[in-house]
């Protein structure tokens, strides 16, 4: 029993790490948002870290990680009640739950002075405009691309990549940076957006988020795991092989 007891000690300190690490990467509420899933309605306020992905019809998807006091949860049905307050782990606040919401996790915080708290993660539809757009990963990438005219940008690219947190693999003659989400799974995560070189040369965005713009693609298409942008003209054999790259990246 006091391995099993040892053992979650580490899972949990896994967990925590990396989603202090992803909330370095989060996108921004901006003024106030309101979060919702099939249950439940909360709402946080300015300027609180989320990760957000798969725009559809003006929202994403978003997750957010809190501490609740103890007095809220209801463990058996895995929710958070009605009225209470989010709080980050130097207790301030991030918003309040408005009707019961429904959980993807939570366990006891281990935190100091937190002890009568327990860590959660929830989940929901969120308006993209309640989001600061400056803050999603590909406007980095949408402002390196002003004004330039094409050609072999690698280098510069890849130095903005690792600033933002942006994570390689190499795929043969591709080279593929991610930025990944690890807010509801730390150890299978997902991405929110991936770009992809051949050699030197941009090859192709993909991405769950907002909306890229850069005058000089070849073109844009929406596929089953996110949004194609072209930075060279597409075929069957070229999309087959971005196919296989994207699948690589997603959590089975």
């Amino acid at each position: 029993m006091q391995l099993n007891g040892e053992f979650m000690k580490l899972v949990v300190s896994v967990i925590i790490a990396c989603l202090c690490a992803s909330s370095v990467k989060a996108q921004l509420v901006r003024r106030h948002a309101t979060l919702t899933n099939e249950e439940g309605v909360l709402t946080l306020t300015d300027s609180v870290r989320v990760s957000a992905s798969n725009f559809k019809n003006g929202s994403y998807t978003a997750i957010v990680h809190a501490w609740v006091h103890r007095d809220f949860i209801n463990g058996l049905e895995q929710r958070v009640m009605a009225e209470a307050v989010l709080f980050n782990e130097k207790k301030d606040t991030l918003g309040r739950v408005q009707e019961s919401y429904l959980l993807d996790s939570l366990w006891p915080s281990s935190s100091h002075r937190m002890s009568k708290y327990y860590e959660v993660v929830a989940s929901g539809k969120v308006q993209g405009k309640e989001l600061e757009r400056r803050s999603f990963p590909t406007q980095m990438v949408e402002r390196f691309f002003e004004g330039k005219r094409g050609g072999s940008l690698r280098d510069p690219l890849v130095d903005a990549f690792k600033k933002q947190g942006w994570e390689r693999r190499n795929f043969g003659e591709y080279e593929s940076w991610g930025y990944l989400n690890r807010s509801s799974n730390p150890g299978l995560p997902d991405f929110q957006a991936l770009f992809i070189f051949r050699g030197s040369m941009p090859y192709c965005l993909v991405n769950k988020g907002d909306d890229f713009e850069y005058e000089k693609l070849k073109g844009s298409e929406q596929r089953t795991h996110g949004m194609y942008y072209f930075f060279q003209r597409p075929n069957d054999r070229f999309l087959e092989e971005i196919d296989n790259i994207v699948f690589d990246y997603l959590p089975l």
